[in-house]
């Protein structure tokens, strides 16, 4: 009997076979936007992988991926906005892997921060210093300009070249890259399109070239070895630049930027690429702002230029190119100092910085010793946002609670509300509950750094017995009272539908009119509120 027991568990324990992986890649989070994020994950061995996620602590939701070695798992329903952190499984097994990541902004948000760098992926301390100084600042997101594996751009070199030295970085902030030529010595950078799950917003469905918004920014990337020449199956220089064009003029952002590899101007060992300069006529035409750019191992601004020539601050058109080829490969000295040149930088290890805070575009070249060389701005003056008021129900009997809810075409504008009884909240979403009967002007404010939208609505509450009570002014509404169901609707009786007897004997002994109703309200920041009136009124006849 004792003999037999060891022998059993000895049988069991080989036929469960206990399966395991080790995650040589990542987690990096990717394709990043309002509602969703991917989480890459490559493995040693085929195995299915979990991400465990939702807000920090509260790790409640769970995406999976079936048994693989690379993965890209998408996280679903997620908040614009909002932080989230995820945890990663694989073979059934904690990795004690995960990180934490902040979702795109709501549409026209006007408060952004991301960072760019090119020439990173040497694979040494430099590197390491460089992707270190930029976690810290905690962007947004961040764009690679290129050259992100030395030197052929190999699944190997992405390994020890990008994906170990980024590590912290990549389980962190959301990365969109472009692809650089040494990207391009390994099967024209299929290793770059295997490392990453990219937008593919082109008709041909590609990864190497696409766009995306990121609140008031609009963002694009290109293939700039692909509009050099260097062709493939999914791009062509052509149908590159037709995209670019038609994406362009289809955007509305207050902001555009560019980016890709090969500068547009450089006065660095490699110097400007003319094929690049043929795309400047559609990039002050689709009113791009900035483009950035790497190859050359330094730090070159321009100033704003237009039609090939410097033009002045603030010029309709101009656009304002960098070189930030500063991540960590070996510096190169600039040939000289044009005259379109504002600022040269060699020699030094950093980041760019971009804030965007409403009109004001700041760019800082920051150093891994937090210092910053190069600082400028852009400015230009933006649309008034508007606002719109949505109120549910817009009447009833006391205690009545209102659902109202507020929308800006500014994301990220902060709303406060005056319920008119003496309370107030925030928030473009809130709930009141009005406790006595009479009628309530209800009034919310949309601000965005000094600017500020109002708009109001009116609320009817009734007393227990269905009436009532009148406003101070006896009934006439005061000039510019906005009485309406801000969600648009009309509440009179259809046409042709005359009122009930007893109101319609009244209007009749009164000699009175009723006058017609209105439409909701809508505000800009002219502060001209568009307001009609909703309920009936008198004249004498």
């Amino acid at each position: 009997m004792s003999l037999r027991i060891p022998l059993l568990l000895s049988a069991l324990l080989v036929a469960a076979p206990v399966f395991a992986a080790d995650v040589t890649r990542g987690p990096a989070v990717q394709n990043v936007d309002q509602d969703s994020a991917v989480i890459g994950v490559r493995l040693d061995a085929p195995c299915d992988v979990q991400v465990h996620f939702g807000p920090p602590d509260q790790l409640t939701q769970t995406a999976s991926s079936a048994a693989a070695t690379q993965h890209f798992v998408t996280l679903g329903s997620l908040q614009p906005a909002t932080r989230y952190a995820y945890e990663v499984e694989a073979c059934g097994a904690d990795t004690g892997l995960g990180g934490s990541f902040t979702t795109a902004p709501k549409d026209g948000a006007r408060h952004v921060h991301f960072a760019a760098v090119g020439d990173f992926g040497t694979g040494d301390s430099r590197q390491r210093q460089v992707a270190d100084a930029l976690a810290a600042a905690h962007p947004e997101f961040w764009l690679t300009l290129g050259d992100d594996a030395y030197e052929s751009g190999s699944e190997s070199d992405f390994d020890q070249r990008f994906f170990a030295p980024m590590k912290p970085l990549l389980a962190n902030v959301p990365v969109f890259p472009s692809p650089g030529n040494h990207e391009y010595i390994t099967n024209k950078a299929q290793p770059y399109l295997d490392a990453f799950q990219l937008p593919t917003n082109n008709p041909a469905g590609s990864e190497r070239y696409y766009s995306f918004d990121w609140g008031a920014v609009h963002v694009v990337s290109l293939d700039s070895m692909c509009l050099m020449g260097t062709s493939s199956s999914d791009c062509t220089a052509a149908a590159q630049k037709a995209w670019l064009e038609q994406d362009l003029a289809a955007s509305h952002a207050p902001w555009k930027v560019v980016s890709f590899h090969h500068p547009v101007y450089s006065s660095g060992e490699h110097g400007s690429t003319p094929a690049m300069q043929a795309l400047m006529p559609v990039f002050e035409a689709g009113g791009v702002d900035l483009v950035l750019t790497g190859h050359d191992h330094d730090y070159e601004r321009t100033r704003p230029m237009k039609g090939g020539v410097p033009v002045p601050e603030g010029t309709p058109g101009a656009v304002t190119y960098l070189v930030v080829g500063t991540g960590g490969a070996g510096a190169y000295d600039f040939s000289g100092t044009p005259s379109w040149v504002a600022a040269q930088h060699t020699g030094i290890l950093g980041y760019l910085d971009v804030t965007v805070e409403g009109g004001t575009l700041t760019g800082k070249l920051v150093t891994v010793d937090g210092q910053t060389p190069d600082v400028f701005t852009l400015k230009k003056a933006l649309p008034p946002p508007t606002l719109q008021l949505l109120t549910e129900p817009q009447e009833g009997p006391a205690p009545l609670t209102v659902h109202f809810t507020a929308t800006s075409d500014v994301g990220d504008a902060a709303i406060a509300w005056d319920f008119g009884d003496g309370a107030t909240a925030t928030g473009s979403t809130v709930e009141h509950t009005f406790q006595s009967a009479g009628q309530y002007t209800v009034k919310a404010t949309a601000t965005s750094g000094d600017q500020t939208a109002t708009a109001s609505t009116t609320v009817t509450v009734r007393s227990g017995n269905g009436t009532t009570p009148p406003p101070p002014d006896g009934g006439i509404p005061r000039p510019g009272e906005d009485t309406g169901d801000s969600s648009g609707s009309d509440t009179r009786p259809a046409p042709g539908n005359a009122p009930p007897p007893d109101d319609a004997g009244q209007e009749a002994a009164a000699g009175c009119t009723a006058l017609p109703s209105p439409v909701s309200a809508v505000a800009g920041l002219s502060l001209l509120a568009l307001t009609l009136l909703s309920r009936r009124r008198c004249r004498q006849p």
